[in-house]
């Protein structure tokens, strides 16, 4: 089988990258991988910023220029299939996201892109209850990044010649993340002891704003938004659905489960409804306490599960079908220097799966640049001997 280093990819001009790309797609490996039914597999998400610092490239340059941002995304495509290789098939599948940029900029909020961090939101710009009658609707062609986002698409488009398949970013912000970022959260969650109503009014605002932005995207691409075959990319492991809701905001260390299910579980239903169903449902905060009602959502992809979520009464709770996916702590679990430590948590969770799906993701690694990259091959190399012990005790 062909393989590439590190340096050979980096050596690689463009075309010598599509070419490689379309190779590694077509290889008996990959066909192994996209047939791959286990039930535990293993994935990482290592975000742009360390890529930029291993690589050599500038964050900016990456969102202003396409031909930075294409010869980037393929290159770190090409290290994760030959160089980690772990559990994600390859695919043709380029595109952009602005992180959590994207979405607030469609409600007029500031966004800041500053070299070597991802793009953010600024201060919220609902500073009083009565501003809330100020927000409009975002438009899918002139609101915030809209108008950058589809010139870059179409100038993808034309760069790669039907080579690969150029996604367009959905909207993957939840009706309480949005709600949150407008507001804040220390306004929000006092606004629910004191206004509920206005919390309602707000979180309805974003649930149905999402709806239309969504309805305008989806002419756009000429798809459906029930179309669950239908995939974008928001990092290379992540096959994002249109229905996803990422609800970092949503963590039972800060409000009670009572609260969850008045002001946040309503409009994860409507959103569900919409789209027959949410295909990723995450949050990096603790979902434990609401576990039992987002089992009431249908959820037909992924669960996230964070390290702050009990993983036990994830595997338990969460409804059949769905893969539960762990989001190991990078910190804590994956980038510490002691492999004892390491082999303990990894044999945890196999040892908790039961029959269970179980997806296993060092995830939202941003900090450093090549000493992660390599610490992150010799963990997938740990990950694999004990994924293969564990099989061998069942067998």
């Amino acid at each position: 089988m062909t393989t590439y280093t590190q340096e050979q990819i980096l050596a690689m001009d463009l075309t010598q990258l599509m070419d490689a790309c379309e190779a590694a797609y077509h290889s008996e490996r990959n066909a192994q991988l996209k047939a791959n039914d286990s039930q535990i597999r293993y994935r990482v998400g290592i975000g742009r910023t360390v890529f930029a610092r291993a690589f050599g490239f500038k964050t900016l340059d990456y969102y202003h220029d396409m031909n930075e941002c294409l010869k980037q995304q393929l290159r770190w495509k090409l290290w994760n299939f030959y160089v980690l290789q772990d559990d994600t098939p390859f695919d043709m599948e380029i595109g952009i996201d602005y992180a959590t940029a994207y979405e607030p900029s469609f409600y007029g909020m500031d966004y800041h892109m500053i070299e070597g961090a991802e793009p953010t939101y600024g201060r919220p710009i609902l500073e009083e209850i009565e501003d809330i009658d100020n927000l409009q609707m975002p438009d899918f062609y002139t609101s915030g990044l809209m108008p950058t986002v589809i010139k870059q698409y179409e100038e993808l488009k034309t760069m790669v010649d039907d080579r690969f398949h150029v996604f367009f970013p959905g909207f993957a912000r939840g009706p309480w993340s949005i709600a949150t970022i407008l507001r804040g959260f220390n306004e929000l969650f006092v606004d629910m002891m004191e206004d509920p109503e206005y919390v309602h009014k707000l979180v309805k605002f974003a649930a149905d704003s999402r709806i239309s932005w969504e309805k305008q995207r989806c002419e756009y691409l000429g798809i459906d938004p029930k179309d669950h075959d239908y995939r974008w990319k928001y990092i290379i492991y992540r096959d994002n659905w249109n229905s996803d809701s990422f609800e970092d905001e949503v963590n039972g260390n800060m409000f009670s489960k009572d609260m969850f299910e008045e002001f946040v579980l309503p409009y994860e239903k409507q959103i569900a409804e919409f789209y027959d169903g949410i295909g990723y449902y995450h949050s990096c905060g603790n979902l434990t306490p609401f576990l039992d009602g987002l089992k009431t959502v249908k959820i037909f992809g992924w669960q996230h599960v964070s390290a702050w979520t009990d993983y036990v009464q994830a595997v338990e709770k969460t409804q059949e079908g769905t893969v539960v996916q762990v989001s190991l702590d990078p910190l804590k679990e994956v980038l510490t220097d002691d492999e004892n430590v390491i082999r303990e948590r990894i044999r945890f969770y196999l040892d908790n799966s039961g029959t269970r799906r179980v997806d296993l993701c060092p995830d939202a690694i941003y900090e450093g640049g090549q000493e992660v990259l390599d610490k992150m091959v010799r963990y997938t190399q740990i990950m694999r001997e004990e994924i293969a012990a564990w099989e061998a005790r069942r067998a």
